[in-house]
């Protein structure tokens, strides 16, 4: 692993700065596309759709702060939190998918479920529910469905700071 980091840094002349900069843009390229796959095919987000845009988000956040302050490991254990978070609701949601119900009833929209039950309970209710809301695939590119697609993009970004952490060595 060390030997394929260290020929990746060399062939591209990698810095901790051109990493966050393709981080950054990955997760943005991700989010612009989830939300022009909405509005072009009238689609609304799935809860665990909504929550996998909160955990991109947060990722945004955690680059933007190690690039502010430095390489700290408060911000890389939370980095790799929020990849574990988002790695293991993809599972979920790909455990939804091949049990599909066509027949089950759908869950609400995911702000009518915070305001009436509050985030724990709406939470809970998404993570527990096997209804059909998660289940159903709409969109899928090359063959690969939106968890799919986003599951490589978490091992990309997991793989970019591995490298990353290489250079601080």
């Amino acid at each position: 692993m060390r030997f394929l980091a260290e020929l990746i840094i060399l062939t591209f002349m990698l810095t901790r700065s051109k990493i966050q900069l393709l981080q950054l843009s990955i997760i943005l390229i991700a989010l612009i596309a989830a939300w022009t796959i909405e509005l072009t095919y009238k689609l609304l987000p799935c809860p665990i759709c909504w929550i996998q845009r909160v955990i991109l988000i947060t990722l945004i956040l955690w680059i933007i702060l190690e690039k502010q302050y430095g390489p700290k490991w408060l911000f890389t254990s939370l980095f790799y939190l929020n990849i574990a978070m988002g790695t293991l609701l993809n599972i979920h949601h790909q455990y939804l998918i091949s049990n599909y119900d066509p027949n089950a009833s759908c869950l609400p929209g995911l702000g009518y479920l915070i305001n009436t039950f509050g985030i724990f309970k709406t939470l809970h209710l998404v993570f527990t529910d096997h209804s059909s809301s998660c289940g159903n695939v709409v969109f899928s590119l090359m063959g690969l469905n939106i968890p799919q697609l986003l599951m490589m993009i978490y091992v990309i970004l997991t793989v970019l700071n591995i490298i990353k952490q290489r250079l601080s060595l």
